[in-house]
């Protein structure tokens, strides 16, 4: 994409620069950080200790981070924020008989304090499987994944763990569904990704398809992976999708009142043992950046054992200018599940 620029007479330019200045300084906040970023919050792991997982709060402009979490909580991955930035959901490694998995789910004060139980699972056959979302309401909406048949139910509940409910999707039941469900910031309407297309929900009515995206080449459809993402005004869905053997992917975004897709960034060419570039985006609170997890190499590979060591990023993009995208940090280790506090 190519972006033209004006030239302007260097007086005018100057002017525009110093009024910019001017007006930045009185609007910006006392610690300079631009209006609507809070702290993203990843999910650390590492190899060392063997499955050791825990939450890292980065701050989007300058990159500094720090653990969130402490090691007496356990294992905690996959955070989802709440609308008003108050509470952080994860699912939590636990024990059931002999099988270790993530069985819970729980809530953490934004600093990460205040641990609470939401949800257990009712026997060792039943995991939480990806990264939980808040509903309307004050709900949490999970997926439980069957070690028996390998198939998810999507359920509901209070942040206080009552109201445990199977939530209706709205779709024959023979839908595969991946991810977690995503409700809408206004709470109007449901998204999810079933039988790799995308389906929106408004109330108790049926769910519908999106329209298909077909990619650069207008005749391969894509692989959805991941979870799906909200702007902030309910209006606009990222998707993280992958085409023509994942070399015409990356991430795609579906505004809802003008039906159409874009595609804001690509996937580097795959090598072998090679993990695709892009993952887990999401909106900032004010809809203007995007952040999402770039992988070099092969990090999660490495972590198992099984592959040379990668490295991952923390990146943010503007998605009114698509595939320009910026570095803000690196931490060590394999980052899974991302998320932007208001």
């Amino acid at each position: 994409m190519r972006l033209r620029l004006r030239r302007r007479p260097a007086a005018i330019f100057l002017a525009a620069i110093l009024a910019c200045t001017t007006a930045a300084a009185s609007a910006a906040p006392a610690s300079g950080r631009p209006s609507g970023h809070g702290a993203l919050i990843t999910c650390r792991t590492q190899q060392a200790p063997a499955g050791t997982s825990y939450l890292v709060s980065i701050d989007p402009v300058t990159g500094a981070n720090r653990r969130l979490t402490s090691a007496a909580m356990g294992n905690v991955c996959f955070p989802a924020v709440s609308p008003d930035g108050k509470l952080i959901a994860v699912t939590k490694t636990a024990r059931i008989q002999r099988q270790v998995a993530p069985y819970e789910l729980h809530t953490l004060r934004r600093d990460g304090t205040g641990e609470r139980l939401v949800y257990r699972s009712p026997d060792a056959q039943h995991y939480l499987t990806g990264a939980p979302s808040f509903g309307p309401g004050g709900t949490l909406i999970f997926s439980l994944m069957s070690y028996v048949d390998g198939t998810p139910t999507v359920y509901s509940a209070r942040l206080d763990g009552s109201h445990l409910t199977r939530l209706n999707l709205g779709v024959s039941n023979s839908v595969a569904i991946s991810g977690t469900p995503q409700f809408s910031p206004d709470g109007k309407t449901l998204a999810f990704i079933g039988d790799n297309t995308i389906w929106v929900k408004k109330g108790s009515a049926a769910a519908t398809q999106l329209p298909d995206y077909a990619g650069r080449h207008g005749s391969h459809f894509p692989t959805f992976t991941g979870q799906l993402s909200w702007s902030p005004e309910s209006g606009r869905l990222l998707a993280t999708a992958s085409t023509d053997g994942g070399n015409d992917g990356g991430f795609i975004e579906y505004d809802l009142a003008a039906r159409q897709w874009q595609q804001l960034t690509a996937v580097p060419r795959a090598g072998n043992g090679v993990l695709p570039g892009y993952g887990d985006p999401v909106f900032s609170p004010d809809g203007r950046k995007v952040a999402f997890v770039e992988r070099i190499g092969s990090a999660i590979g490495a972590a198992w054992g099984s592959e040379k060591p990668g490295e991952e990023f923390i990146d943010t993009m503007d998605p009114a200018v698509p595939g320009i995208v910026a570095r803000t940090a690196k931490i060590p280790g394999v980052y899974i599940g991302l998320a932007w506090q208001p």
